[in-house]
């Protein structure tokens, strides 16, 4: 059983290399870490007996369910075999997945799954201005980092959690896996207690609406500040121009809930 001190350094020294590269070099980062997560992942300090559930999408549409393997060499040897285009990885169940089919439903129960944190690029589309939808760029990308490193801090310090995994999701975002055991064991209501915690502001559409922040700020969210300020004129200001247009600034305006403050400022910003 590999030590705990020695995964949690593991993971430290993982959880922001991969995003922190440029556009060519970050898909061979996270190819050469593939392997070095797994299993790291799979090694986590008190994990049950039982196999989790994998789900394979294959070409075609043809989808595979309820796999499970007793180690990773015959996990690997499968995919090799199958060839996934997409592999999901579900909950742990009180029966061996691949056994489903031979107990009684009632018997086949989750017992347990990491917490996972979903970010997609998506959810910025109303303060990027290189691209929107589905596109990425080195541009954006940087509010994915800045977004693990306020993540990542808060889900360490203000919940203690010590066994974080952070992976592209594949397409435009990132997923953070909690593999700790308390973690494992949460009830929905207690996952969605955390999210909320960490959830301040919705990204997506009338998101200058949802802005609604009290005058003295949480420590967390003070702690968060400090982290994001940095990145404020390098990234907000000079990478995005959020400021260069009337209507990029105007989108920036419709934050502020003050309409004498927008209107003096729009004036302002207009004629300079």
């Amino acid at each position: 059983m590999t030590d705990k001190k020695q995964i949690s350094e593991e993971l430290k020294d993982v959880d922001m290399s991969i995003f922190d590269d440029d556009d060519d070099a970050m898909e061979d980062d996270i190819n050469q870490v593939d392997d070095h997560l797994a299993n790291v992942h799979l090694q986590t300090p008190e994990r049950p007996s039982f196999q989790p559930k994998f789900f394979f999408t294959l070409p075609s549409d043809i989808y595979i369910r309820y796999n499970s393997f007793a180690n990773i060499d015959i996990m690997k040897k499968e995919i090799e075999r199958l060839q996934p285009i997409k592999i999901d990885i579900g909950a742990v169940y009180s029966v061996k997945p691949k056994d489903k089919k031979t107990v009684n439903e009632k018997v086949f129960k989750p017992l347990e799954k990491e917490l996972v944190f979903d970010i997609d690029m998506t959810d910025y589309d109303e303060i990027r201005t290189c691209c929107s939808g589905g596109d990425i760029c080195h541009k954006c990308w940087e509010f994915m980092t800045i977004a693990i490193k306020v993540i990542d801090v808060s889900l360490r310090e203000d919940f203690g959690f010590k066994h974080l995994l952070w992976v592209y999701s594949g397409r435009r975002g990132v997923h953070c896996w909690v593999s700790d055991e308390r973690a494992r064991k949460l009830d929905n209501e207690s996952r969605k207690a955390i999210v909320g915690f960490l959830e301040i502001i919705k990204g997506g559409a009338e998101m200058s609406r949802k802005v609604k922040l009290p005058h003295i700020l949480h420590p967390s969210l003070t702690r968060s500040l400090e982290i994001v300020k940095p990145y404020f004129g390098s990234l907000v200001l000079d990478t995005q121009g959020v400021l260069d247009t009337p209507d990029e600034w105007n989108k920036v305006l419709d934050f502020i809930n003050d309409t004498g403050k927008n209107k003096n400022n729009n004036n302002t910003w207009y004629h300079k």
